[in-house]
């Protein structure tokens, strides 16, 4: 026999306000539940067995099905008391079932051929079979690679836009054969994507895709659930569409209706009113005299008043809207919501259920609820808004109460920027709103980058922030988010936070649990990184150090106290001073956070970053026992060899940003990026002290001057170039160029390996791709940075 079992617990927090008071397979498309169709659909296939986990407001989806025999089929029900993720609920509800399992989210929207899955599944010999769809923007879904015989060789859950290799995306339908469920612990959280596929995977067993070109949608945020209803109101699912009109009764004769719409023949639609085109309506609905309404589903029993305009909108169960209201596109009105008079709604506002708007207002913002999402949080670990626009002080206040509800109350964040202007407009905030929360935050001030990070471990912060301002664009911060040893948090803690910062459901804090500031002194932070320095370094250096630095003003505390401990390191700020300058001084130019490392000759030239690269990594061989150079696959052969030559063993990886700190903290490796200094374990970051350090340390040891050790270096050349493309079209523009003959792909970038070697890889400076380019000849490595712009533009410009 087979079962079918839908899961149907899930919260659906981006679909707020609408699954505020019901769940989202609750939700209406065309005036039918979600889960409706997906029960019809499975009785259509001859099953009637069937049971419906639940977790969030359990009570209203057993109230509208029963025991299901309305719509015939047997329904039982497994009420999870705490989320035990999609495999774990699976395993609670079927118990030691010797059935085979057909598994369903409830709350998609499709008509995926279910029946031909199951032939695919039992011709296989599959285990599990996963049902795939198509995305061209797969970022919110797991996604697959398939062999020739549909065999799934790897897989991957929720890819950030850098991470995606495939558009195969997981349908959240799986059959299974009950022996898969010993793999699945009882009473215990275990999702499919996260844990069970990877396990299933690693133990070789055989696990299927069955890729089906049908329709199908996650309907997960407010725009996409009115394109569904949309598409189904054009037919673009000729079965979902008969599933809706068959299960109400279709009013037809309305004299200014525009189709394509759907009227449910118990509302009441009154003298002049015009509705549609795209406009759902349900039962016992008013819409008063000449009002409009386009582009928008009007729910159960809402009232519309008189000469009101609603546009491409949703207005919940028995909210009422009274005469001259005007609700611009992309607004939700929430259930039993009361808008007065002559009021103006604008644009992309979400208002709450059970709210009162009094008479002639004009509202701008949500009322008790989150921001519209225009893009994922973050992107390749990190977080990168425009300052004053996209994150403000109260945005920034939000931000630090979300990341201390993460934790347990009490316990501490810290907060460092390179900028004092971004620590005290945004840095601030967040330390109020974590406080707020009840947590302890210490503001560190102005430090590096990698000095934060290791005071993250000297005072074991459960969360470390770091406000940058992008060197790229100044109007813009980016936020680095670190744990306990400095590693930027995984990807489970990110979306954790995403979820959290977009449902605002934060704990309420007595007024005397609030947190408090710590006040740190910084001397034990920088003497906890001088000694990590000297156990690399050794005690002193003797030769001076410069930086040139925009802002070195606001980092003289943190240089002075370095100083005092043995290492010469000073700034300056006034390019026209370097001639002035002791001749066997090392002249470094880097940004206030000590990520980033350029070196300069004493006629202020910066040298080409292609020999800078060899010569820092010539002095750590020389300076360090370390041998394993972790790198993404950008350097040309001869380079490679010249560095193989010197001892390295190369590990040539491209991974994502987030990566290198996780690497740096938990491996003994070199770390080569091309936009920062060398990574030197175990500094979790990238940092140009310790590289300039162990370059005057080679100067020093050798007698050579910067010139003498330059000239000794093999030719090597890197040319920098950048690309400007939207976020949504990264993974598509990467697997197009992979179909170029001259290009091959790895992973989330692209490479020509030609006369030069050139990397392609999203920017995390920006909406677009970086472009390095490595040669021995400069003329090779910018003719081949310029042909790789060139593919990404006519890329770009065809999808």
């Amino acid at each position: 026999m087979t079962l079918a079992v839908f899961l149907a617990g899930g919260e659906g927090t981006r679909l707020r306000p609408l699954t505020v008071s019901k769940p989202k397979p609750l939700v209406k498309v065309l005036n039918i539940p979600v889960l409706t169709y997906n029960l019809i659909r499975i009785k259509n296939i001859g099953i009637k067995e069937v049971k419906i986990t639940l977790h969030y407001l359990p009570q209203l989806i057993i109230s509208e099905y029963g025991d299901g025999t309305s719509l015939g089929l047997n329904i039982e029900y497994s009420v999870e008391e705490r989320p035990l993720g999609t495999a774990g609920g699976i395993r609670e509800a079927v118990g030691n079932t010797n059935d085979k399992i057909i598994v369903v989210s409830g709350d998609l929207i499709t008509d995926f051929n279910l029946k031909e899955m199951l032939e695919f599944h039992n011709k296989r010999g599959s285990l599990m079979t996963i049902a795939l769809s198509y995305s061209e923007e797969p970022y919110q879904f797991g996604i697959a690679k398939l062999n020739e015989e549909g065999r799934i060789v790897r897989y991957l859950e929720k890819p950030s836009p850098t991470e995606v290799f495939s558009n195969y995306i997981n349908a959240g339908m799986y059959i299974l054969e009950p022996e898969v469920l010993k793999y699945i612990p009882k009473s215990s959280e275990f999702d499919f994507s996260r844990d069970l596929i990877p396990i299933l995977l690693s133990k070789g067993e055989p696990i299927y895709g069955f890729y089906s070109k049908c329709y199908w949608r996650d309907i997960g945020t407010i725009e996409q659930y009115l394109q569904c209803n949309h598409e189904l109101l054009k037919r673009e699912s000729q079965e979902l569409y008969e599933i809706a009109i068959k299960n109400q009764k279709i009013r037809k004769d309305i004299p200014n209706l525009i189709e394509p719409s759907l009227v449910n023949e118990e509302a009441v639609i009154k003298e002049g009113a015009k509705i549609g085109p795209f406009t759902i309506i349900d039962e016992e609905v008013i819409i008063g005299n000449n009002s409009i309404i386009s582009g928008s589903v009007i729910s159960k029993g809402a009232y519309i008043g008189e000469r009101c305009s609603i546009i491409s909108s949703i207005i919940d169960k028995y909210a009422k809207i009274h005469d001259k209201t005007t609700i611009f596109e992309n607004c939700v009105i929430g259930e039993r919501t009361i808008i007065g008079r002559g009021t103006e709604i604008r644009p992309n506002v979400r208002i709450w259920p059970d709210k009162y708007v009094d008479e002639n207002m004009i509202v701008t913002s949500n009322i008790v609820t989150a921001s519209k999402i225009f893009r994922s949080m973050f992107n390749q670990g990190l977080i990168r808004l425009t300052l004053n626009s996209e994150i403000t002080p109260e945005y920034a206040a939000k931000f630090g109460k979300t990341i201390a509800n993460i934790i347990k109350s009490g316990e501490l964040i810290s907060i460092a920027s390179s900028s004092r202007k971004i620590l005290e407009l945004i840095g601030l905030p967040m330390i109020s709103g974590a406080i707020s929360a009840g947590n302890n935050v210490a503001n560190l001030g102005i430090f590096p980058m990698s000095v934060a990070r290791l005071a993250s471990q000297y005072f074991k912060s459960k969360f470390g922030i770091y406000l940058l301002l992008n060197e790229r664009n100044q109007a813009e911060v980016i936020i680095h988010l670190f744990d306990e040893i400095g590693s930027n948090i995984d990807e489970k803690t990110e979306k954790k936070i995403e979820n959290l910062f977009y449902r605002e459901e934060f704990r309420s804090v007595d007024i005397k649990n609030i947190g408090n500031f710590v006040n740190i002194d910084i001397n034990y932070i920088v003497e906890y990184y001088v000694k990590v320095l000297k156990k690399l370094f050794g005690n002193d250096l003797n030769n001076e150090v410069y930086f040139i630095l925009e802002r070195g003003e606001e980092l003289l505390n943190f240089l002075s106290i370095l100083k005092k401990t043995g290492f010469n390191i000073s700034f300056v700020n006034d390019f026209k001073k370097i001639h002035e300058l002791k001749k066997d001084s090392l002249i470094v130019k880097s940004d206030n956070s000590f990520s980033s490392l350029d070196l300069l000759n004493h006629e202020g030239e910066i040298i080409n970053s292609g020999k800078r690269i060899l010569l820092e990594l010539y002095s750590i061989r020389e300076n360090l026992s370390k041998r394993t150079l972790l790198a993404p696959k950008f350097l040309c052969d001869e380079a490679v060899r010249y560095l193989q030559g010197l001892g390295f063993e190369i590990v040539q990886k491209n991974l994502i940003f987030r990566d290198y700190s996780k690497n740096l903290t938990s491996k003994d490796f070199i770390i080569l990026e091309p936009f920062h200094a060398i990574g030197i374990s175990p500094l979790p970051y990238f940092d140009a002290i310790a590289s300039s350090i162990s370059i005057s340390k080679l100067l020093i040891k050798k007698n050579y001057t910067l010139k003498d050790a330059l000239e000794m270096l093999p030719e090597h050349f890197i040319v920098y170039e950048f690309e400007e493309a939207p976020l949504e079209k990264i993974s598509k523009i990467i697997a197009e160029l992979g179909k170029e003959e001259d290009i091959e792909t790895a992973g989330n970038s692209a490479i020509i390996n030609d006369e030069a070697r050139c990397l392609i890889q999203p920017s995390i400076f920006a909406a677009g791709f970086d472009i390095i380019a490595s040669s021995i000849s400069y003329e090779k490595a910018l003719k081949f940075a310029t042909i790789a712009k060139k593919y990404i533009n006519k890329i770009r410009n065809k999808t």
